[in-house]
C-alpha cells in the first residue's frame, strides 16, 4: 500500500510538471508569446528611431527656414516681393 501512494503521488507530479511545461512553453504567457514580443520590441524601436531622424530633420529645416536671409530670398525669388526702399526696373529679354 505504502509504495502505490508513492507512485501515485510521484504519477501526479509528473502530471502537474508536464502541464506547467506546455503552458511554459506554448502557453498564453509563455516563451512563445515573449519572443514574439521581444520582434514586436525590435520594431518599435527601429520605428521609433526612424521618427526620431525625421522629426530632427525637420527641425533643422525649420531652423534654416527662419533665417532671415531666407525668409527675403524667397520672398524675393517665389513672390516677387521687394523692400519699399527699392525699385523695380522692368525689362524684358
Amino acid at each position: 500500500m505504502h509504495l502505490s501512494v508513492i507512485r501515485t503521488c510521484v504519477g501526479i507530479f509528473i502530471a502537474i510538471s508536464l502541464y506547467y511545461l506546455v503552458i511554459l512553453f506554448w502557453g498564453s504567457g509563455g516563451f512563445s508569446d515573449l519572443r514574439r514580443l521581444e520582434a514586436s520590441a525590435g520594431q518599435i524601436q527601429t520605428k521609433q528611431t526612424q521618427v526620431e531622424l525625421t522629426t530632427e530633420r525637420i527641425k533643422e529645416r525649420i531652423s534654416f527656414d527662419r533665417q532671415p536671409e531666407v525668409i527675403e530670398e524667397q520672398a524675393r525669388s517665389e513672390y516677387g516681393m521687394v523692400l519699399p526702399s527699392e525699385k523695380v526696373i522692368p525689362f524684358s529679354g
